[in-house]
């Protein structure tokens, strides 16, 4: 419990920690970039949206589909033709070596240098200045003896006098889509960087706090494997999706210039976010094997798996980049389907059950739906954009899976600390229906043998005959005290049942006597159930008033209400009897009553004068 504990402060200290941080990161944001140009600024001249890009297929006029390593003339000649956007120019017609070319602004830059933001160029280029190669990356797999070279953006370094010249990209792909990716600017080497930091800060910090919330989401889980809950998957969609968004981000590339790494990390965040989705709606509203949700998570576990197989075989040109291509647009199809599938069945709860898990649940995933949907029609290459706005998507969904969390977190104490309370009343009043045993029952039985043995040494018959009649209604006595207990040990006791006993009992010691007798009764439906142990006394309490007016108070009518509640139980026994005059202080089994009242929580009063009143009240909880 307190490893539980020190978890929720974690987690509590997490959510505060970012909440507060948010707030600061700005300002320290503001104050530390305040001088610095964003890439917005006019301090970049950006190639990606002022148009003036050109292009032409590489096989069009000469014999160059092949990228050659001494290609350092670059494609001229009438051919080029304009375009908005340097990535899939009309009529590729299944060719993989594209031209393109712009014509760089001339500024007053002394380290001028071309900035290709996140993904880059698909796959491998060249650049050149003029007739001069600058920059290269990826020939190797250009040229069929190299592995795959991932994605990654792109610092290219231009000599002073280049300005104002054009630089020419010679590009290769095998895959579906072909060109720049990412967005261009040209501008100062040291303004680019700092812009980079300053577009991608934020993000960076908050998908490294979603990593962590997926981190110790997971060791929470391993804690207690036993009892597999959401928290495992809520743990892999944090730390997914934390790695999905900072591989989205410049930054990493200066942080840790790995593209391979990148590009696979991409690849398994986009088939973990699947199995994330489908397997926390799975555990959340449907946790059941038998539900379809758990067949297609397995589903996505070996589509996930075949994903990762095809593009490490992809990497080393094992197998056509298609295969890759078509098993990446099948995880895309299905994370749609998914998304999908995940709001119908929240929908469904919010509008038939008002469940506040799947009402968070929905704010959180909306938005990854608008946004999810921008991007997948992005990398099908249905839309062209640079943008994503995934990032903060994302970061709302997993907030609200950790609220959901904390929910679900919140109802399984509260759960766990009625059911140990239950057991801790069972417990008392299992021990408190022992002692009972042992004091009724137990006394009785001794008294028997105690009579038994004084009939046995009795000289004469009458004093055995008495010793028998003792004897016959003490074992009467026992027989009723045995019936009682067992009553009391019925699971399915309630207040109408136990109106049925105590009417059958007046019955049975009131009217067999000659008396009177009324019984009146009002239950309401949503009354707290008794228990054992309070059936049990009450009943005891009832008897014995009986007991006492059958014996004592030569009465001719007893009048007995009883009324249940759902605040509580009221039981009135009256009598026009001689009342107990100056015997009440004294009892006759009076002091029992008091103290079987005192066990159950409950006030007796008992009035006498002409006639006796004994009521007992009992609050119930």
């Amino acid at each position: 419990m307190r490893t539980d504990k020190k978890q929720d402060l974690l987690f509590s200290l997490g959510l505060a920690l970012i909440i507060l941080l948010l707030p600061i990161l700005a300002l320290v944001h503001d104050g530390i970039f305040e001088n610095q140009p964003d890439m917005a600024s006019n301090a970049f001249s950006s190639a990606y949206t002022s148009g003036g890009w050109e292009y032409v297929w590489g096989d069009e006029n000469r014999n160059d589909s092949d990228f050659v390593s001494d290609s350092q003339q670059v494609h001229s000649g009438p051919q080029w033709k304009s375009i908005d956007q340097p990535i899939n120019p009309p009529g590729r017609n299944g060719r993989d070596l594209l031209w393109l070319r712009y014509p760089l602004s001339d500024g007053d830059w002394d380290q001028p240098t071309v900035l290709i933001t996140r993904l880059g160029v698909l796959l491998a280029f060249d650049a050149f200045v003029n007739d001069e190669q600058v920059y290269s990356f990826g020939k190797d797999y250009a040229q069929g003896t190299g592995t795959f070279p991932g994605l990654t953006s792109h610092l290219i370094p231009l000599k002073k006098q280049m300005q104002g010249k054009t630089l020419t990209l010679k590009v290769f792909s095998d895959y579906a889509n072909i060109g720049i990716r990412g967005k261009v600017y040209l501008g100062e080497k040291s303004d680019l960087i700092s812009a980079i930091i300053k577009s991608d800060i934020i993000k960076f910090v908050l998908s490294l706090f979603m990593v962590f919330l997926g981190i110790m989401a997971l060791i929470t889980y391993l804690k207690k494997r036993n009892n597999v809950g959401p928290i495992s998957m809520f743990g892999i969609l944090a730390i997914s999706q934390g790695f999905y968004t900072i591989s989205q981000t410049t930054l990493k590339d200066f942080v840790f210039f790995a593209p391979v790494f990148w590009f696979n990390i991409f690849i398994m965040t986009m088939a973990l976010f699947p199995i994330g989705t489908v397997g926390f709606v799975w555990e959340t509203f449907r946790p059941s094997k038998a539900h379809f949700l758990y067949k297609i998570l397995w589903f996505q576990v070996a589509l996930a798996l075949a994903c990762q197989v095809v593009f490490i075989l992809v990497s080393y040109r094992w197998i056509p980049m298609d295969l890759g291509t078509y098993v990446l647009n099948t995880e895309r199809f299905s994370l749609i389907v998914i998304m999908f599938i995940a709001v119908g069945i929240t929908i469904k709860d919010v509008w038939y059950k008002n469940d506040l898990k799947a009402k968070i649940y929905l704010v959180g995933f909306i938005p990854i739906i608008a946004c999810g949907t921008h991007d997948i029609m992005v990398g099908f290459g249905w839309i062209r954009s640079d943008t994503s706005y995934v990032p903060y998507a994302i970061m709302l969904f997993v907030l609200s899976l950790e609220f959901i969390q904390r929910v679900t977190d919140n109802r399984t104490q509260n759960k766990l600390q009625q059911y140990s309370s239950a057991l801790e009343r069972k417990s008392k009043e299992k021990e408190a229906l022992i002692n009972d045993l042992h004091d009724g029952i137990g006394g009785l039985i001794t008294n028997i043998k105690f009579i038994s043995e004084i009939g046995l040494n009795s000289s004469t018959s009458s004093k055995k005959t008495e010793a028998l009649k003792t004897i016959s209604s003490l074992s009467s006595d026992s027989l009723l005290e045995i019936g009682s207990f067992m009553q009391s040990l019925d699971q399915d006791i309630d207040w109408n049942s136990i109106e049925k006993i105590f009417t059958a009992l007046g019955d049975k010691m009131v009217i067999s006597m000659g008396l009177k007798f009324d019984f009146k009764s009002k239950i309401n439906p949503r009354a707290v159930p008794p228990d054992s142990l309070l059936f049990l006394n009450l009943l005891r309490i009832y008897k014995e008033a009986l007991t006492n007016i059958v014996k004592h108070a030569k009465a001719q009518s007893v009048d007995v209400e009883f009324s249940a509640s759902p605040e509580c139980f009221t039981l009135s026994v009256k009598d026009d009897g001689k009342g107990f005059g100056q015997d009440i202080e004294k009892g006759r089994g009076l002091n029992s009553m008091k103290i079987r009242a005192q066990a159950i929580r409950g006030t007796l009063d008992i009035q006498s004068g002409d006639g006796t009143l004994v009521e007992i009240r009992v609050c119930l909880d």
